[in-house]
């Protein structure tokens, strides 16, 4: 597993910077964008010590391998689930705008995965949404 986060407010994403760093670049640059991105990686699995189920539970992440951020190396870190299904709206099923696996009659949802943690108070989390094409 691997997850890269990167801000996506235009005040934490200065232009005057490109890669490879240069010795003339303004460190309040590099600053914000080192204060405002992440990246990991690492196996994961289910929490076994937790109940988990199709809908909700907890994974594990680690022991975490590369890291953006050094202390990071080594820690095994745990975030909550939640799976989501939402309606799309006017869809009625009988064989029509149909998702992959539905059956006649079905309505049609989305699928969306949350990934959360609770941190010092502070909630973080992760939305994705299943995309099926085809």
């Amino acid at each position: 597993m691997s997850a890269v986060m990167a801000a996506s407010q235009p005040e934490w994403r200065p232009t005057n910077v490109r890669w490879p760093p240069k010795d003339s670049d303004p460190a309040s640059s590099w600053e914000l964008i080192a204060r405002h991105s992440l990246s990991y990686a690492g196996p994961f699995g289910l929490n076994a010590s937790v109940e988990n189920t199709k809908t909700e539970g907890q994974l594990l992440h680690g022991p975490v391998q590369v890291a953006s951020v050094p202390v990071m190396m080594g820690e095994v870190q745990a975030r909550n689930y939640a799976v989501h299904t939402v309606p799309v709206v006017g869809s009625g099923g009988g064989g029509k705008g149909k998702g992959k696996g539905e059956e006649d009659g079905e309505e049609e949802v989305e699928v969306y995965l949350n990934v959360w943690l609770i941190s010092q108070g502070l909630r973080s989390e992760i939305w994705w949404r299943r995309i099926v094409k085809g």
